[in-house]
C-alpha cells in the first residue's frame, strides 16, 4: 500500500473502505488495478491480502509513532516513516521529504458520510518564479587516486603534508598533537 501511494497510484480518497484503520477487499482490488502488470485479483485472494496489508501498514505506523515520540514531537514526519521502513528492511520513501507542515482542510460529508481532508495548494506567481535567478550549475563529479604510503614509506609530494621537523626531532603535521 505504501509503495502504491508513493508511486502515484490510486489516491487514498478513492479507497472508500479504508475507515478506522481497516483495509477491505475493495481497496486490494483498487491497488491491484493501479499497479502495472497486475489485473484483477480474485475475491478469495483479496480476502487474504486485506488483513495482511492492514497488519503491515499498522506495524509501520506503530514504529513511526515510536520514532516520533522518541524525537519528542507531536506530529509525525516522513522521516519517522522512513526510519520505521528501514527498521523493517523495507525500501524507504523517496521524494516525499517536506520541511513545512501541511495544512489540511476538511470537507464534511465525504464518501460514505465521513469527512474528507485535503492539502490546500499554494498559489505561485509565475512571473516571480521566472524572474528568480537560476541556481549555480553543480560541478561534475570527479575522482583522483592517491597513494598515501608506498611499502610503508610516505613519499614527499604535495598531496602528503609531511609537516616540519621540530628542534627535538619530532614532526609537526596535521596529525600531531603538539601545540605551537
Amino acid at each position: 500500500l505504501l509503495r502504491v501511494a508513493r508511486e502515484g497510484g490510486p489516491s487514498w480518497a478513492a479507497m472508500s473502505d479504508v475507515t478506522a484503520g481497516k483495509i477491505g477487499r475493495e481497496t486490494v482490488h483498487v491497488i491491484a488495478e493501479g499497479i502495472a502488470g497486475i489485473g484483477s485479483v480474485r475475491e478469495d485472494v483479496a480476502a487474504v491480502l486485506a488483513p495482511d496489508a492492514e497488519y503491515r501498514v499498522r506495524e509501520i505506523v506503530q514504529e513511526a509513532v515510536k520514532f516520533m515520540r522518541h524525537g519528542k514531537r507531536r506530529h509525525m514526519t516522513t522521516d519517522d516513516v522512513d526510519a520505521a521502513l528501514r527498521l523493517r528492511n523495507v525500501e524507504p520513501l523517496y521524494g516525499i521529504a517536506h520541511s513545512d507542515s501541511f495544512r489540511f482542510c476538511r470537507v464534511p460529508g465525504g464518501v460514505h458520510g465521513g469527512d474528507v481532508f485535503y492539502v490546500e495548494d499554494r498559489e505561485i506567481d509565475l512571473a516571480e518564479l521566472i524572474a528568480k535567478p537560476l541556481p549555480p550549475i553543480p560541478l561534475a563529479p570527479s575522482l583522483k587516486g592517491h597513494w598515501l604510503a608506498i611499502e610503508g614509506v610516505q613519499p614527499a609530494i604535495a598531496q602528503n603534508d609531511l609537516g616540519e621537523d621540530d628542534e627535538d626531532g619530532t614532526k609537526e603535521g596535521p596529525s600531531s598533537s603538539k601545540k605551537r
